[in-house]
């Protein structure tokens, strides 16, 4: 079943902005282009309409948009476990090895890092 919310058209997206966005948030455009999905570094419209993405950010620059080299890696790990954090009271090898990992290829000076976010490689 498809969201509802891919089907509300640019003018509701508008009015739903309008209504629950503050002010700052705004776009470019006078009638922005609604954004169903994206392939490399390509954006595509409700229409189908394709559109060069220069806006994304360092992300879609190197990876892309839907990049299933990362995708895959991605979604095996999810399907085994979705979160973890060096602050609970479990063990798991994503996290202490991913702490080793991060300074082997950092080469950080100090040994010991506090993750203050998940680290979990793919590979």
């Amino acid at each position: 079943m498809r969201d509802a919310n891919l089907l509300a058209g640019p003018d509701e997206l508008l009015r739903l902005k309008r209504q629950y966005l503050v002010p700052c948030v705004y776009h470019f455009y006078k009638q922005p282009p609604q954004i169903v999905a994206g392939e490399g570094c390509w954006l595509i419209d409700h229409t189908g309409r394709r559109y060069l993405d220069c806006f994304s950010g360092v992300t879609v620059t190197s990876a892309g948009h839907s990049n299933w080299e990362i995708l895959e890696p991605v979604i095996r790990q999810l399907c085994t476990l979705q979160h973890t954090t060096s602050i609970t009271p479990f063990l798991h090898v994503k996290a202490e090895n991913g702490a080793k990992i991060l300074y082997q290829k950092l080469g950080f000076r100090v040994r010991r890092t506090i993750q203050l976010t998940v680290i979990a490689p793919a590979r």
